[in-house]
């Protein structure tokens, strides 16, 4: 176990892997993720069942579709820290077993309370789990943070494909929702095991001192304090992020079925595309790292501006909004995700890059625990439209404002001269 602090001890002089293994490794954490995905989009696709057995509303639909957020936002800032302090390999995987198991415990719910409690622990998983991978392969490949988040964020858009489809069909197949959560629940303490059988320290628990010592990081204006200017507008603009992602994610199966009146295979397959888009974020984080992230998050926010009043306002046939789904995926999670991910890595110095990460996941969750149940109030209030308008269209478009009040100049800057491109 490592100590906290700056200081470099014995355990952080770690042996670094060849490249294969170090591939590998990478590979086997987005592999990882396939299963928070799954189990994070299936609630939100058999919504529409779950609420008929429980005679849910909209707004106690959406607001159990998201509260998992809480969950993970709680777990995010505590997870940063104890991850500069504690081995991550360890963290990853009981945060895997937690929302693995928590996941099962939905399907024995009495109610509108205990299935709460059970869908806020499952996020608590979540949350550690996605905080472990980011900061442990973030040190590992510090030079390309965005694009190596992008590598991992492909375990999410296969999950979220996976997640919608399979467990739609389960569910049909079986005349049973519950049925997907137990196969999703086993499916995740398997990936748990083999995580923690397979990835070897030397690849998880690489630390934050070789960064500081690397002459292609430049350091030189990056604020010796946490809480910077950066770091407080980072946080404005992803608390936008999550609740416009999380007001989408949360309803919009919900949307489709009940308002477009999709069958529950064609709302799935929907929303599947979304899934299809989340498998680029290493096109999106390799754009940010190669030319900006900051630019690379205001066109993302002004896309999805547009692409969220065409589906809440304009598009109704099915191939429409596959089309918008995965684009909406594409520039959500694909390229404001790890670029925002890379802002506040970068905005704070190497050895504080664990809580800054955790401050992200929190900030990011936090803010979409309770999207759905603000999109399903203002749905039941001004309709579908209206709600789109107001929560996905013109918050999108306020977070570029506060994107562009950020200052490049003192964040952590790459010499790509000394890596030598």
């Amino acid at each position: 176990m490592s100590t906290a602090g700056t200081s470099l001890s014995p355990p952080q002089e770690l042996k670094r892997l060849a490249t294969t293994p170090a591939v590998l490794c990478l590979i086997l954490f987005s592999a990882a993720y396939v299963t928070n995905a799954m189990d994070r989009s299936i609630f939100a696709t058999l919504l529409p069942m779950i609420s008929k057995t429980y005679g849910y509303g909209l707004k106690q639909g959406g607001f159990l579709a998201t509260i998992f957020n809480l969950g993970i936002g709680c777990a995010g800032l505590p997870t940063g820290y104890l991850l500069d302090r504690w081995p991550r390999k360890s963290l990853l995987a009981l945060g895997m077993i937690i929302y693995s198991a928590s996941t099962l415990l939905i399907i024995f719910s009495v109610g509108f309370g205990d299935m709460a409690i059970y869908r806020a622990i499952t996020g608590v998983g979540e949350g550690m789990q996605i905080a472990a991978l980011y900061v442990a392969a973030g040190s590992y490949f510090y030079k390309n943070k965005a694009f190596v988040v992008g590598c991992i964020n492909i375990g999410y858009g296969v999950g979220s494909v996976l997640g919608p489809y399979w467990g739609s069909r389960l569910a049909l197949a079986a005349a049973s929702w519950k049925v997907p959560f137990v196969v999703f629940c086993f499916v995740g303490l398997f990936m748990a095991a083999v995580v923690w059988l397979v990835i070897p320290r030397a690849f998880s628990e690489q630390r934050a001192i070789r960064q500081s010592l690397d002459p292609a990081i430049v350091l030189t204006h990056v604020p010796e304090q946490f809480w910077n200017r950066n770091i407080k507008l980072l946080i404005c603009s992803v608390f936008v992020l999550g609740t416009v992602g999380y007001g989408y994610q949360g309803l919009y199966v919900s949307y489709l079925v009940k308002h477009l009146h999709y069958s529950q295979m064609a709302a799935a397959t929907a929303f599947s595309f979304y899934g299809f888009g989340c498998m680029l974020p290493m096109l999106g984080g390799w754009l940010g790292d190669r030319f900006s992230n900051r630019g690379a998050v205001v066109v993302a926010y002004g896309c999805m501006a547009v692409i969220t009043y065409l589906i809440f306002n304009v598009a109704t046939k099915p191939a429409e909004q596959c089309v918008l789904s995965f684009l909406q995926a594409f520039f959500y999670s694909s390229t404001l995700h790890v670029n925002h991910l890379a802002l506040f890595q970068r905005s704070v110095r190497p050895d504080k890059v664990g809580r800054a990460t955790g401050l992200f996941t929190s900030t990011h969750f936090i803010s979409g625990a309770f999207a759905g149940y603000l999109f399903g109030t203002l749905a039941d209030m001004l309709g579908w439209g209206t709600a789109g308008l107001i929560q996905e269209t013109m918050l999108s478009l306020a977070a570029v404002v506060v994107i562009l009040m950020i200052n490049p100049k003192t964040q952590l800057q790459v010499n790509r001269k000394a890596l030598g491109h």
